[in-house]
């Protein structure tokens, strides 16, 4: 809210009126009023009654000169305020359009460079899983606008460090099967080449997924589990060195495409940690991932707890997921997270999750 703020030439005429009452005061105490009370002096209580001086009469008219430039002080910084709140919001919403101009002008570079391409689209899919190196099979389809029976396609993936070549299936379709690490990502862009006889055009081209069910570049959301978990309740009580807790919950095994997952997942365990130390270990069915952890253990103050979830699936990767704790004296709780490991132990993939 705006506060009153007293115009320039108001305050200038307070002050004029202020200093023309002082004058005529000082002139009226000086000539009458004070010469009356010299020639009469009286007694009241003790103590003689007399006008104030006119420096007091200076030092009152000062000190409300004081307070009222204070008060309208005061008002031009809140509005000096405000002014600078609107002009923070004004600043942000010019920054969300700016955000939003950006996005347009991408999107329409890229239709104007699908256009001016002779790429109709290039789309992938997922193929089988080889266990024993989990690599996978990644199909990818290309549909040029222009083409002839000759055309040699190949792909280029130098995240990957590979090179693929795809085959002509007709009507301007090419097509072929690219084996990799699971743990890979399906770039951005990836550069093609079309050969025919001594000519080779090059390009950039967006993937995009062969599915109306999923979009996913992530290779491994498609073959593996994707956990979560959900804490119904929990609570803790520290006194006198003893942390006591409850905490229920139930941990969901899943996968990110909405695979079934029967018979992937092979155990599930809900590990507790103080420090560095692990202290105990729950496990769950693997059918009924429910928990209830209800313990009393000595704990100093300074200390850390930490519960987490732990899958382990049947190809022997282990999926670990922060899931709640305490430490000084407060309930931590996490709220994305999870790293996945191979039987030996080594990180493949840290993941954020949001549960």
């Amino acid at each position: 809210m705006r506060g009153f703020v007293i115009a320039p030439f108001i305050l200038l005429g307070i002050v004029v009126i202020l200093v023309i009452a002082g004058v005529i005061y000082y002139f009226v105490y000086k000539s009458i009023i004070n010469k009356k009370i010299e020639n009469r002096e009286y007694e009241t209580g003790g103590s003689r009654r007399r006008l104030p001086s006119f420096g007091g009469v200076i030092a009152f008219i000062l000190t409300i000169l004081v307070i009222v430039g204070y008060i309208n002080f005061n008002n031009k910084l809140n509005d000096i305020d405000d002014e600078l709140s609107r002009a923070n919001y004004n600043i942000e919403l010019l920054g969300n359009r700016i955000y939003h101009l950006e996005d347009e002008i991408s999107s329409l570079k890229e239709e104007l460079i699908k256009q001016d391409s002779n790429v109709n689209y290039l789309k992938y899919s997922f193929g089988n899983y080889y266990e024993e190196d989990h690599t996978a099979d990644v199909t990818f389809k290309l549909s040029l606008k222009n083409y002839s029976k000759t055309d040699v396609i190949s792909l280029y993936f130098s995240e990957w460090g590979t090179t693929g070549e795809l085959t002509q299936t007709g009507g301007g379709i090419f097509e072929g099967k690219i084996r990799t690490d699971i743990f890979n990502k399906i770039p951005d862009r990836i550069q093609y080449a079309v050969e025919n006889d001594d000519t080779v055009a090059t390009g950039m081209v967006m993937p995009e997924s062969g599915s109306d069910e999923y979009d996913v570049t992530q290779i491994w959301e498609y073959y593996l589990l994707y956990p979560k978990y959900d804490i119904v309740s929990s609570e803790y009580k520290y006194n006198n060195g003893t942390l006591s807790y409850e905490i229920q919950g139930e941990i969901i095994p899943m996968n990110y495409v909405g695979h079934d997952i029967s018979g992937l997942v092979k155990s599930v365990k809900i590990v507790t940690k103080l420090d560095d130390k692990v202290i105990d270990e729950y496990q769950t069915a693997a059918a009924d991932c429910s928990f209830n952890l209800k313990e009393s253990i000595e704990v100093r103050a300074d200390q850390k707890l930490e519960f987490y979830a732990e899958l382990t699936d049947k190809y022997g990767f282990i999926y670990r997921i922060p899931m709640t704790g305490w430490y000084d004296n407060t309930e931590c709780l996490y709220i994305s997270g999870m790293t996945i490991y191979n039987k030996d132990g080594n990180l493949l993939k840290e993941v954020y999750v949001n549960m």
